[in-house]
C-alpha cells in the first residue's frame, strides 16, 4: 500500500535532483491540506559510499527519513548469494 506519490531522484547525474523532489512533495503536500507522513529517502545503492553518504546528508537537511542500502536488507543479501551461487 502506497500513502501518496512516488517521484524517482537522482543522487548524481541529470534527472530530478534529490532537493528539487523534496520540493516538490513539500509543495504538495501544503497544497492537499493534509498532514501527510514525512518523505522516505530510499537510496537503491548496493552498499554505503559516496552517493549513499550524500543522500543521508541530504536527508538530514531536508528532515526526511532515510533508509538503509540494499546491502543492509538481509532479503536483498540472500537474493544476491543465491543468485551468485546458481553461476
Amino acid at each position: 500500500t502506497r500513502a501518496g506519490e512516488v517521484l524517482v531522484a537522482v543522487a548524481s547525474g541529470p534527472g530530478l535532483s534529490l532537493e528539487d523532489a523534496a520540493a516538490r512533495y513539500a509543495v504538495d503536500r501544503t497544497s492537499a491540506g493534509v498532514n501527510a507522513p514525512p518523505a522516505v529517502i530510499l537510496p537503491l545503492m548496493i552498499s554505503p559510499g559516496v552517493l549513499a553518504d550524500r543522500v543521508a546528508k541530504v536527508a538530514e537537511k531536508l528532515k526526511l527519513i532515510p533508509a538503509g542500502t540494499l546491502a543492509e536488507s538481509p532479503l536483498f543479501v540472500d537474493a544476491l548469494v543465491n543468485r551468485l551461487s546458481r553461476r
